[in-house]
């Protein structure tokens, strides 16, 4: 094989992996990867954490924070195990004045 073959040999497989690494990518941001999805409304609002929880099957809680739903992100993460929950919401419900009824007290608390 001359060099010149060895070298468009070499630009292929880091295309093939380069693609190979996307598709990972957008699998898991579409859902492929994601332990469920829930919608926002069936989310805890932690108070002290100031972040939206969800139960996960590890025995700690997926959290995201408002800050990242209205930047458009919709993967809670888990800090202890490589679980992600997709969360299902719409951008223009999200409690955007300065109250989220806390689930557990039934009250509200401000968070902005």
């Amino acid at each position: 094989m001359s060099r010149e073959e060895e070298e468009e040999e070499e630009e292929e497989e880091e295309e093939r992996e380069a693609r190979r690494s996307t598709n990972i990518h957008i699998r898991i941001m579409t859902g492929g990867g994601s332990y469920d999805e829930v919608d926002l409304e069936d989310m805890d609002w932690n108070e002290s954490l100031e972040e939206f929880t969800y139960a996960c099957p590890c025995g700690d809680i997926f959290r995201i924070t408002l800050e990242e739903l209205k930047d458009g992100e919709e993967i809670a993460r888990c800090p202890s195990c490589s679980l992600v929950l997709t969360v299902i919401y719409d951008p223009d419900e999200l409690p955007s004045i300065t109250n989220v009824e806390a689930a557990t007290s039934g009250t509200t608390e401000e968070i902005a």
